[in-house]
């Protein structure tokens, strides 16, 4: 995957790069781990600093954790930890129109 293939906002520059996909059972988003688990939050995720090495995490999980997640993915994130572009943040809030899921544990 390329950087020009990731979304960021304007002007943003990548600090890390980390691997998303949605939880097969509940539809929740979720990172994927340095420990190799899926969690619910950002601050659980593993941050990659090639693009490649997430690209290729991605593709993995797309293979093996089938029966887990779908469709991991790779997004870039900024300096502070928060994705760099308004899709990946407005993921990782959970919905805007009502309260449910991630806005619910917040």
């Amino acid at each position: 995957m390329s950087h020009s293939k990731l979304k960021v906002i304007k002007g943003a520059k990548p600090a890390a790069y980390l691997v998303s996909a949605n939880d097969l059972m509940t539809g929740d988003v979720v990172y994927l781990g340095v420990n190799g688990n899926w969690s619910g939050s950002l601050s659980g995720a593993k941050a990659f600093h090639q693009t490649e090495m997430a690209s290729e995490a991605a593709d993995d999980s797309n293979k093996r954790h089938a029966h887990l997640v779908v469709g991991a993915y790779v997004l870039a994130v900024g300096a502070d930890g928060l994705p760099l572009s308004n899709k990946e943040r407005l993921r990782a809030t959970g919905p805007s129109n009502y309260f449910h899921g991630q806005q619910q544990v917040a």
